[in-house]
């Protein structure tokens, strides 16, 4: 079942009612994606989204070029006829097809941001992680296992044994006072994790990209997860192994993202 909510959702630039969408229209096999979130109606660091989708394209072997100033005033059209202040907001392209809709949350209930999430490893590995493909039989396995397991996300391991992503999010892990996550060139770059790098180098926190075999989980004392819908998010257990959710370093971060956006939202509402 499709992601699409709200009332209306735009198609080639036309709204359309939400009721008559078609999901004929995902099933393009050349279908690049992105997912930004709304928030007091801004939409956070659009500017990032938009760099980070020209890069997509550009190693793609899909052949789409866009106007960042034509997709900036498409979001705000979807926003505005919707009236949409907070939440997730999806836009689809292909060669011929752009889609821009309200999508449903993938977010945590709210007690679950601070008894943490429960996570499970699935041998999964994108081809092209840095490219956003959309790939209808991937969520769809991906969402099977979840609901097998009850868990809120899959952290994917590779051929090698080695973790390097959410399905939907990025992974920290916490141990000694330090972050380590996988290297960049395994991962899809999210935008809040490059947010969390950003604050974490303005306050001297060490990070180690390097990689981290799924293992070695149970050296870990705490992990979280980083995304556009679900910010930064404990993690209370990958499959059998615990971890401390109440962690100094979890929350100082998460409470530094958290004041970054309110002072992007500030700043471009002047």
């Amino acid at each position: 079942m499709h992601d699409c909510t709200g009332d209306y959702y735009l198609l080639n630039g036309e709204q359309k009612p939400v009721s008559e969408f078609d999901e004929a229209v995902l099933q393009s096999d050349d279908m690049i994606y992105e997912v930004m979130r709304v928030e007091d109606g801004i939409t956070l660091f659009i500017e990032d989204y938009l760099a980070r989708l020209e890069k997509t394209l550009s190693m793609s072997n899909v052949s789409i070029r866009i106007n960042p100033d034509g997709i900036r005033e498409l979001l705000a059209k979807l926003i505005r006829m919707n009236n949409y202040t907070d939440g997730p907001v999806k836009l689809m392209l292909s060669p011929v097809t752009t889609i821009a809709y309200l999508m449903k949350p993938y977010k945590p209930e709210p007690e679950e941001y601070l008894s943490g999430v429960k996570t499970i490893l699935l041998n999964r590995e994108r081809i092209n992680p840095n490219v956003k493909y959309w790939n209808p039989d991937f969520r769809n396995s991906v969402s099977k296992a979840l609901q097998k397991h009850h868990a809120f996300e899959a952290l994917l391991v590779n051929r090698n044994g080695e973790i390097t992503e959410g399905s939907r999010s990025n992974v920290f892990f916490i141990r000694d006072n330090e972050l380590f996550t996988t290297p960049v060139h395994l991962v899809l770059q999210g935008i809040t994790r490059m947010k969390v790098l950003e604050v974490c180098r303005t306050e001297n926190i060490r990070v180690i990209e390097q990689i981290i075999p799924a293992e070695s989980i149970g050296t870990f004392e705490s992990a979280f997860l980083t995304g556009t819908s679900r910010k930064v998010l404990a993690i209370r257990q990958v499959e059998n192994v615990l971890f401390q959710v109440e962690n100094e370093l979890v929350k100082r971060i998460s409470g530094m993202f958290g004041q970054l956006v309110k002072d992007y939202i500030r700043s471009h509402r002047l």
